[in-house]
């Protein structure tokens, strides 16, 4: 792992994940106020130094933001900044104001702001927030530019690039450094083989603000199945069978390396520049008989809880199978095996097989596809 120096760009955007995951893990009921919440940074002090004098139950987050402003009780920063300017606010948002417009805040909450000066924090924000999107962050030659989509509560999918080759970042959130080292371990563990992705660069750094991130780079490829199948529709029985070998050859290798994937699915299976399958995601890989960290229920067909087996991992690639092949999904292990006998061919014999498997090596595709053509 080498260290570099986080920019105020990407420093923002982990501040805001950091509130956000802090105040997601408050148990105690949280202060509603027509649906708005109050994420802060501050911690310490007890609700109960509050609650005589408050309407609702709240977490010890907001209290201490409440009793740190000094509003009125019962009263709601955010919601009265919100009242006050007309704009829900994003959560980097919230963030940006908790930690820079502390006086705005506590006048909101006095009712004591004047609208155009709300207004004004309010620009403020969403500028510093979208400069920080668009300036980028340069870690040794790779640049990660503005994010993609979310993945998860702890994990964020951001663009990125080294040089003239196009890249995906992978960053986790101060909150999740285990499950940050936990992909990474996998990943070693798992090693090479032309159906896995495989991580160009990682790093793990201290930001400001006591803030931790790890990000891994990885190739950026063309489509995901489930990608195809909402642009082009379904696959004819020789592609899917080729597919379904190809996914097989990476779970062999994961198996034999003592792990199950847990989350096969058309949405985490790309294909590369050469039309090759490549199986992503390995962050919900655990080892066999290990609890189930995550999985894709409606694709697992009852073997999403408890202990990972191998069965797991074969019968979420018999699922998808079946959905490149029909378009849906089954709603029952019963349904996959009646509808993959009625569908015939080379890949329904292929995905029968997969889903009463237990074990990957058991599995010969060769043998099915000559049975089927004789």
């Amino acid at each position: 792992m080498e260290e570099f120096k986080i920019s105020d760009d990407l420093e923002q955007w982990l501040l805001a994940q950091k509130v956000h995951s802090s105040h997601a893990k408050t148990a105690a009921p949280l202060l509603h106020t027509n649906g708005f919440n109050t994420p802060s940074t501050l911690e310490g002090i007890s609700a109960q130094d509050l609650q005589p004098f408050l309407t609702v139950p709240v977490s010890n987050a907001i209290s201490n933001a409440l009793k740190q402003t000094q509003g009125q009780p019962g009263v709601d920063p955010i919601k009265a900044f919100q009242v006050l300017t007309g704009k829900n606010l994003s959560t980097r948002e919230v963030a940006f104001l908790w930690q820079n417009e502390p006086g705005i805040l506590k006048m909101a909450a006095l009712g004591s702001l004047p609208k155009n000066a709300a207004d004004g924090a309010h620009t403020r924000a969403k500028s510093r927030i979208r400069s920080a999107t668009q300036a980028g962050l340069k870690i040794s030659g790779y640049v990660v530019t503005k994010p993609l989509r979310s993945s998860q509560d702890k994990s964020c999918i951001w663009s990125a690039s080294q040089g003239t080759r196009p890249l995906i970042a992978k960053v986790y959130i101060s909150a999740a450094p285990s499950d940050f080292g936990r992909e990474v371990s996998v990943h070693h563990v798992i090693g090479d083989h032309p159906h896995i992705t495989k991580p160009v660069h990682i790093v793990d750094f201290e930001g400001k603000n006591n803030t931790h991130a790890g990000v891994i780079f990885f190739p950026r490829y063309l489509r995901s199945l489930s990608d195809i199948l909402c642009e082009d529709g379904v696959l004819p029985d020789e592609t899917v069978f080729q597919v379904g070998n190809e996914l097989l050859a990476a779970l062999q290798h994961i198996h034999e390396k003592g792990y199950v994937h847990c989350d096969v699915k058309p949405a985490n299976v790309m294909l590369d520049h050469e039309g090759k399958c490549v199986l992503i995601d390995l962050a919900s890989g655990v080892c066999k008989g290990d609890a189930i960290l995550e999985s894709t229920s409606h694709y697992a067909l009852g073997l999403h809880r408890g202990c990972a087996q191998y069965a797991l991992d074969l019968r979420c690639l018999a699922v998808t199978m079946f959905e490149l092949l029909t378009g849906r999904i089954p709603s029952s292990l019963d349904v996959l095996m009646s509808e993959l006998k009625d569908i015939g061919g080379v890949s329904s014999a292929f995905a029968l097989e997969c889903a009463n498997a237990i074990d990957s090596h058991t599995i010969n595709s060769a043998k099915i596809s000559t049975e089927e053509k004789n």
